[in-house]
């Protein structure tokens, strides 16, 4: 009872210190270090055009007997990998993503029992096309070569390089954080004394368009259009300022 009654006090006092940081005014530091500040939170946000484009594509192939499957998968994700590399993909940029083999039922039977009716083979590679102006005929030109067992699961955009994107959200958050810790020092009565700590996460909100499947291209049809649209990038920081 002794035990368990100590374990609760215990619980309480970590309670009440969590309480204590999530206000803002007061952070508990390892060995008992107590430091009193103002810690304010800044968001900077900045607006880029992509330049990379990232699909998820491959071949979905069902048979009556798994080998049968799985062989009419193989060639047929050979094809749509010779066309992704035909439109100047570098192997480096088609990773496979997912490969899978079930057996596929039907649950209606005269006997309402299922019933084996073949296997299922999936095999969807993701690739980041660095070209977006040709990603519309690159898609086209992979579904064709993949035929009725073609699929595209999905596309988003990237920025290959966010380093500049980052610097600039990054501005603009450290001085969001210095405007709101002014703010509080001055409706508090206080002067704002100089930078304790800082920490930093970042983050790329990106674009994602529906899963969908083009119809195969023929010569001289309309190819598949694209658009990339703009990423937010987001950089978020957590300051805490010393009081004077």
């Amino acid at each position: 009872m002794k035990r368990s009654i100590t374990a609760i006090l215990a619980f309480a006092v970590a309670s009440l210190a969590l309480v204590a940081c999530s206000e803002g005014d007061t952070i508990i530091q390892p060995g008992g270090a107590t430091t009193t500040g103002i810690s304010v939170a800044g968001v900077g946000r900045v607006f880029a055009a992509p330049d990379v484009v990232v699909l998820r594509l491959g071949v979905d192939v069902e048979r009556a007997v798994v080998a049968d499957a799985r062989e009419a998968a193989a060639a047929a994700m050979q094809k749509v990998v010779d066309s992704l590399k035909a439109n100047g993909i570098a192997e480096k940029d088609i990773q496979t993503a997912q490969f899978s083999v079930f057996p596929e039922y039907d649950y209606d039977t005269d006997d309402e029992r299922p019933r084996l009716r073949g296997y299922r083979v999936t095999n969807v590679v993701t690739v980041r096309l660095r070209q977006i102006d040709s990603a519309g005929k690159a898609i086209d030109d992979a579904v064709q070569a993949g035929g009725n067992d073609a699929v595209v699961q999905g596309i988003s955009f990237d920025i290959d390089d966010r380093t500049e994107q980052e610097a600039q959200a990054r501005e603009k958050a450290m001085q969001q954080a210095k405007k709101r810790a002014q703010e509080l020092a001055r409706q508090g009565g206080v002067s704002l004394g100089d930078v304790v700590s800082i920490s930093e996460s970042t983050q790329a909100v990106p674009f994602y368009g529906r899963g969908y499947l083009p119809a195969p291209a023929t010569g001289g049809g309309p190819v598949t259009e694209i658009e990339p649209g703009e990423l937010e990038v987001v950089v978020v920081v957590q300051v805490l300022y010393a009081i004077k």
